[in-house]
């Protein structure tokens, strides 16, 4: 790490701009969360639906006026950093809720949910075999966009603005930069995810 990247991670990290990409994401957090919740509805499972409802008015009524917020443009390498590491608390946070209904208690939703969107797969359950299909549906789903998906989703919003995402692909050693490739290893990823999801689903 140079002393310029140094030197930009002490800066102190402005509220405003995070709190403004914090509801561009939330805004993306529930689209992908209403998958599970149409799930829910069309297997008949109406309690864990109107979780999903809840949590999706919830989240909406925060992240819309968050998303509209003025805020500077330019985006510092540790605000950058915080967005996506906040990304993956609130969104195991959203999640904790509907994913309760399956568990004891609200903390063992949150452990599930957590293991879903870090990808770790761990689970307080001793079996899932008595587990709701859309509960089984909902940690599958958050397996497959979290992780490394939401990385990536967190960059290309930050590119696609041109800020932060930019200064985070630095390369040191060439001088070059990854930005004029991110696009090429995003489409990559997504074939490769999309050639995945396709075998898994016609396996089944």
């Amino acid at each position: 790490m140079t002393t310029d990247r140094i030197e930009t991670m002490r800066y102190a990290v402005r509220w405003r701009v995070l709190l403004k990409y914090l509801g561009m994401l939330g805004v993306v957090l529930a689209a992908l969360n209403s998958v599970p919740l149409a799930v829910a509805v069309l297997l008949g499972e109406v309690g864990v639906a109107g979780r999903y409802v809840v949590v999706l008015v919830a989240l909406l009524a925060l992240a819309l006026p968050l998303a509209r917020m003025a805020a500077p443009e330019r985006l510092q390498v540790n605000e950058a950093m915080a967005v996506v590491a906040l990304v993956f608390v609130l969104g195991s946070l959203v999640m904790s809720y509907p994913l309760g209904a399956a568990g004891d208690s609200w903390l063992d939703g949150w452990f599930e949910a957590v293991s879903g969107i870090t990808t770790t797969g761990l689970s307080t359950a001793a079996s899932v075999e008595d587990k709701s299909r859309a509960f089984l549906f909902a940690r599958a789903w958050m397996q497959w966009y979290g992780g490394l998906g939401i990385v990536i989703l967190s960059l290309a919003l930050f590119m696609h603005n041109g800020v932060g995402g930019r200064r985070l692909m630095d390369t040191e050693a060439t001088g070059e930069t990854l930005v004029s490739t991110t696009r090429t290893y995003a489409w990559r990823i997504a074939i490769v995810y999309g050639a995945l999801t396709a075998c898994a689903v016609l396996g089944t």
